[in-house]
Protein backbone atom coordinates (compact mmCIF):
# COMPACT_ATOMS: atom_id res chain seq x y z
CA UNK A 1 0.00 0.00 0.00
CA UNK A 2 1.11 3.73 -0.90
CA UNK A 3 2.60 5.35 2.50
CA UNK A 4 0.07 8.41 1.33
CA UNK A 5 -3.01 6.12 1.26
CA UNK A 6 -1.52 4.51 5.15
CA UNK A 7 -1.29 8.22 6.56
CA UNK A 8 -4.94 9.21 5.52
CA UNK A 9 -5.98 5.97 6.52
CA UNK A 10 -4.38 6.69 10.20
CA UNK A 11 -5.91 9.67 10.30
CA UNK A 12 -9.04 8.91 9.36
CA UNK A 13 -9.45 6.52 12.28
CA UNK A 14 -7.72 9.35 15.05
CA UNK A 15 -11.25 11.69 16.57
CA UNK A 16 -10.84 15.43 15.46
CA UNK A 17 -9.80 17.30 18.56
CA UNK A 18 -11.50 20.31 18.80
CA UNK A 19 -10.04 24.04 18.14
CA UNK A 20 -9.63 26.68 20.51
CA UNK A 21 -10.13 29.91 18.60
CA UNK A 22 -10.16 32.13 21.62
CA UNK A 23 -9.95 32.83 24.97
CA UNK A 24 -12.61 34.76 26.24
CA UNK A 25 -13.01 35.04 29.96
CA UNK A 26 -10.78 33.95 32.86
CA UNK A 27 -12.10 32.78 36.65
CA UNK A 28 -10.96 30.37 39.34
CA UNK A 29 -13.05 26.85 40.23
CA UNK A 30 -11.94 25.39 43.63
CA UNK A 31 -8.44 27.91 43.32
CA UNK A 32 -7.57 25.94 39.61
CA UNK A 33 -7.58 28.72 36.92
CA UNK A 34 -10.18 28.24 34.12
CA UNK A 35 -10.62 29.61 31.12
CA UNK A 36 -13.74 30.89 28.77
CA UNK A 37 -12.78 29.20 25.69
CA UNK A 38 -14.56 29.89 21.98
CA UNK A 39 -13.91 26.66 19.81
CA UNK A 40 -13.54 26.95 16.45
CA UNK A 41 -16.47 26.57 14.02
CA UNK A 42 -18.54 26.74 17.31
CA UNK A 43 -21.34 29.52 17.91
CA UNK A 44 -20.15 31.50 21.33
CA UNK A 45 -23.34 29.90 23.06
CA UNK A 46 -21.24 26.75 22.91
CA UNK A 47 -18.05 27.97 24.71
CA UNK A 48 -17.14 26.22 27.99
CA UNK A 49 -14.84 26.92 30.83
CA UNK A 50 -11.31 24.59 30.34
CA UNK A 51 -8.99 24.05 33.18
CA UNK A 52 -5.78 25.81 32.19
CA UNK A 53 -4.10 22.42 32.52
CA UNK A 54 -6.03 20.84 30.13
CA UNK A 55 -5.34 23.53 27.45
CA UNK A 56 -2.50 23.73 24.98
CA UNK A 57 -3.04 27.24 23.36
CA UNK A 58 -0.59 29.01 25.78
CA UNK A 59 -0.01 32.04 22.91
CA UNK A 60 -3.65 32.34 22.97
CA UNK A 61 -4.38 32.76 26.79
CA UNK A 62 -1.01 35.15 26.83
CA UNK A 63 -2.86 37.34 24.37
CA UNK A 64 -6.13 37.38 26.49
CA UNK A 65 -3.96 38.13 29.26
CA UNK A 66 -2.32 41.50 27.51
CA UNK A 67 -5.60 42.18 26.33
CA UNK A 68 -7.05 42.13 29.75
CA UNK A 69 -4.00 43.93 30.98
CA UNK A 70 -3.91 46.53 28.16
CA UNK A 71 -7.71 47.10 29.29
CA UNK A 72 -7.21 47.70 32.98
CA UNK A 73 -4.66 49.80 32.06
CA UNK A 74 -6.62 52.30 30.15
CA UNK A 75 -9.76 51.94 33.35
CA UNK A 76 -7.17 53.10 35.24
CA UNK A 77 -6.11 56.12 33.31
CA UNK A 78 -9.78 56.97 32.56
CA UNK A 79 -11.17 56.82 35.90
CA UNK A 80 -7.51 58.97 37.37
CA UNK A 81 -8.03 61.73 35.10
CA UNK A 82 -10.13 63.70 37.43
CA UNK A 83 -9.05 63.09 40.79
CA UNK A 84 -6.54 65.20 42.23
CA UNK A 85 -3.70 63.17 44.04
CA UNK A 86 -2.57 64.01 47.88
CA UNK A 87 0.55 62.01 47.78
CA UNK A 88 2.13 58.86 47.72
CA UNK A 89 1.86 56.53 50.62
CA UNK A 90 3.56 53.43 49.70
CA UNK A 91 5.23 51.17 47.10
CA UNK A 92 5.02 47.32 46.30
CA UNK A 93 5.91 44.48 43.94
CA UNK A 94 3.54 42.09 42.63
CA UNK A 95 4.21 39.71 39.59
CA UNK A 96 7.52 41.90 39.08
CA UNK A 97 5.52 45.15 38.76
CA UNK A 98 6.11 47.95 40.77
CA UNK A 99 2.65 49.50 42.24
CA UNK A 100 2.32 52.59 43.80
CA UNK A 101 -0.54 53.40 46.78
CA UNK A 102 -1.55 56.59 45.91
CA UNK A 103 -3.50 58.82 48.27
CA UNK A 104 -6.07 61.31 46.65
CA UNK A 105 -7.33 64.38 48.48
CA UNK A 106 -11.01 62.87 48.73
CA UNK A 107 -8.86 60.50 51.82
CA UNK A 108 -9.45 57.67 48.75
CA UNK A 109 -6.53 55.30 47.83
CA UNK A 110 -5.59 53.24 45.13
CA UNK A 111 -2.91 51.13 44.22
CA UNK A 112 -1.94 51.86 40.51
CA UNK A 113 0.46 50.44 38.56
CA UNK A 114 4.12 52.56 38.04
CA UNK A 115 4.34 52.97 34.61
CA UNK A 116 0.65 54.72 35.02
CA UNK A 117 1.72 57.01 38.09
CA UNK A 118 5.14 57.82 36.12
CA UNK A 119 3.34 59.28 33.89
CA UNK A 120 0.32 60.79 35.31
CA UNK A 121 1.41 61.76 38.53
CA UNK A 122 5.36 62.13 38.24
CA UNK A 123 5.18 64.64 40.77
CA UNK A 124 3.95 62.26 43.83
CA UNK A 125 5.97 59.98 42.60
CA UNK A 126 9.73 62.58 42.27
CA UNK A 127 8.23 63.28 45.74
CA UNK A 128 7.86 59.52 47.16
CA UNK A 129 11.25 58.61 46.30
CA UNK A 130 12.73 61.90 47.69
CA UNK A 131 11.62 61.34 51.06
CA UNK A 132 12.11 57.59 50.92
CA UNK A 133 14.97 56.54 49.18
CA UNK A 134 17.99 55.66 51.33
CA UNK A 135 21.24 55.35 50.15
CA UNK A 136 24.34 53.16 51.71
CA UNK A 137 27.14 54.58 53.26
Amino acid sequence: MDRRKRATIGEAAMPKLPVVEKVLSKRLIDGQVHFLIKWEGESIENSTWEPEVNLSCSHLIAEFERERRNKQIQKVEEEDEDKVVDRIVGMCEQNGERYFLVKYTNDMAQLMPAKIANKQHIEAVLRFYEENLQFAS
